[in-house]
């Protein structure tokens, strides 16, 4: 892609946070690079596709049930990106509205709680504010092992 920054900053003000991923430098083909902060953070080379999670949400009554929703955001991510170099994330509890989200009582422990789902599934603070995962570490793996034990999937051996 050209222009990463103005690509993301035209579909919205919060796909604008995830520029801190990429670098200035492009390669060979014109494809900007990831920035060096983030590629010192990565066990893998090769492949620069960075899948970008939008939106989680879950309807209430699937919400509790040992991971759920986990275990559907893991499964979908290897079913549309077969191998992306990094998975981001803005971990924000999108479930809020204006005045609730204004509000620090309300705001910091939903915020929390968000953060600490998406820290169960391997992802950590890339900034303050997005999130990313390394698909190739096994941190992600075993998370999605550990759901589906607790839920009693059967899982490849």
């Amino acid at each position: 892609m050209g222009d990463v920054a103005g690509a993301l900053d035209a579909r919205s003000a919060d796909y604008a946070e995830f520029t801190v991923l990429f670098g200035h430098e492009r390669t060979h083909y014109g494809a900007l690079l990831l920035s060096s902060d983030l590629e010192d953070q990565l066990r893998s080379v090769g492949d620069h596709q960075v899948v970008i999670i939008d939106r989680a949400e879950m309807a209430p009554t699937w919400r509790g049930l040992g991971g759920v929703g986990r275990l559907l955001i893991s499964r979908l991510l290897m079913w549309i990106a077969a191998a992306p170099r990094v998975v981001a994330v803005y971990p924000f509890p999108i479930d809020l509205d204006e005045k609730t989200r204004h509000d620090p009582a309300i705001l910091q422990p939903a915020l929390a709680r968000v953060r600490r789902t998406w820290a169960s599934i391997g992802f950590h603070p890339f900034t303050d504010d997005v999130w990313i995962m390394d698909p190739h570490r096994a941190d992600h793996e075993k998370a999605r092992a550990t759901i589906e034990r607790r839920l009693k999937l059967r899982t490849k051996q």
